[in-house]
Formats: C-alpha cells, structure tokens, sequence
C-alpha cells in the first residue's frame, strides 16, 4: 500500500480563521441577546453549526438554528477581505510538494461551500486541490467519519491509503473512525487529549505545532510498512453520493 490522497481540513489547517470565526459568531448571537463567550466558541469550533447550536442553545427550534448559522456564515464572509488569511507554517511547502508528487489533495472541512471557495481563493491555493467538500449540510458532522470517506471517494483512494492533517479532536476522531492515518497541528498537538490517539498503533497519529516541524518522509512508512491490502475499507457506513453543494 501506499499514500494514495490528502485530506485537509480548512480552518485551523490550513489557514489560522479562528479570530474571524469568534467575531461573526459574536455578531451574530449579540443579534440575538447572546453574550458568545472564547470559552464557548471554542468548544464547538471545528463542528457543523448545527450541532453545535443545537447543544448551545437548546431553547433554539430548528428554523432559528439554521437561520443563526446562515446569518453568522454570511458575517464571517463579510470579514473575508484580500489580506485577511494567511497559510499557516509549513502549509505552503506541503501544498507545493505533494503537488510535485501528482498526489491528490482533498479540503474536506465542516464549513459552507462558500465560505471554502472564498477562502481558498484568499489563499490562492485553489488549483492544489483534486476535489473540495462541505460537510456543511451532511447528516452528522465530525467526529462522524463520513466526510471523510467521502473525500477518499472524491480521491479515488482507499481510506487506509489517505492522510488527514488536522487541528481539533472531532478531526482526529473522525479520521481515527475512518480508517485513516493522521497528522494534527496547532495546539491540540500539546494537550494529553490526543495522547491515546498518538499511541494508537494504527490508524496512527503524529503532533506537531506546525507542518513546518513534519517531513513528508516521516509519515510514508505508515503506508508502505503496512501489510494489509490496498482496499481495506473501515468498519462504517459507506458515503452516499455527494449532492452539488457538497462537492466541486
């Protein structure tokens, strides 16, 4: 077997969003009486806004959660100025290399559709990607491992044979539940939280605080070290057909 795809998540991956993400939710919940906390924002963020809401504010009905989340998708956007992002370290190498590889890369990221397409366009990253998915509207958000499965299906790769590179513990876990080897970056990489999946001996897990502490070199033994066929699948249920909206 060997490293066939790349999955990479979006905000906090590729990009530090984390601040613009905080001011529109801000926005948008003072619109609504709420006082949107740091400490609130980041125990949902890396979700679908629709779990998140419905965890948050259960006193919400369905038509006023995805009203929220469309109202603070939009304010988030509004920020998106030429400027406003930049790759995180070590990302652009990355992106370069596996580019020079011919391998496929993948965005698969719980954002909207149009919040993805205009921050690669920011990033001026576009053209690096086989395929980009919206977990946005799917049916459960990570940890659930469908999106992933669904970008490996958009790669044309076994699940065993991707790489997803990640910042939150949903990610991890919904790699983890996927079959799929991984690399996370940023702060989580210092918490005891992603010790069990580090240890993990396969899916396996490297942290790191940035891409620009990790080789390439350093994760392709997973693959070509491991003994079970190219077309080992995970034990879950396999994605339905992506709609128009999730994928382009």
């Amino acid at each position: 077997m060997k490293l066939a795809a790349v999955i990479w998540d979006m905000d906090g991956t590729l990009t530090d969003s984390a601040a613009l993400h905080f001011q529109a939710w801000q926005a948008t919940m003072a619109e609504h009486g709420i006082v949107y906390s740091w400490d609130l924002f980041a125990l949902g963020f890396g979700r679908n806004n629709f779990e998140i809401l419905s965890e948050q504010m259960p006193h919400f009905s369905s038509a006023k959660i995805s009203e929220v989340s469309e109202a603070k998708e939009s304010a988030y956007r509004r920020l998106l100025l030429p400027g406003s992002l930049a790759l995180l370290p070590g990302v652009g190498p990355w992106l370069q290399e596996l580019h020079r590889l011919g391998m496929h890369q993948v965005v698969g990221s719980s954002a909207p559709m149009a919040n993805i397409v205009d921050m690669v366009h920011i990033l001026g990253i576009a053209d690096r990607f086989h395929a980009i998915l919206s977990g946005y509207r799917l049916p459960r958000g990570k940890p659930d491992p469908l999106l992933f499965l669904r970008c490996a299906a958009a790669a044309d790769a076994a699940p065993a044979a991707c790489l997803v590179i990640e910042d939150s513990i949903y990610g991890v876990q919904a790699a983890q539940r996927a079959g799929m080897p991984s690399i996370v970056i940023g702060p989580l990489a210092r918490d005891s939280a992603i010790q069990p999946y580090v240890e993990n001996a396969w899916p396996p897990c490297l942290a790191a605080e940035s891409l620009a502490e990790i080789k390439l070199g350093q994760v392709l033994p997973w693959y070509t070290q491991r003994k079970t066929s190219y077309k080992e699948q995970p034990d879950q249920e396999q994605p339905e057909k992506s709609s128009q909206n999730d994928v382009v």
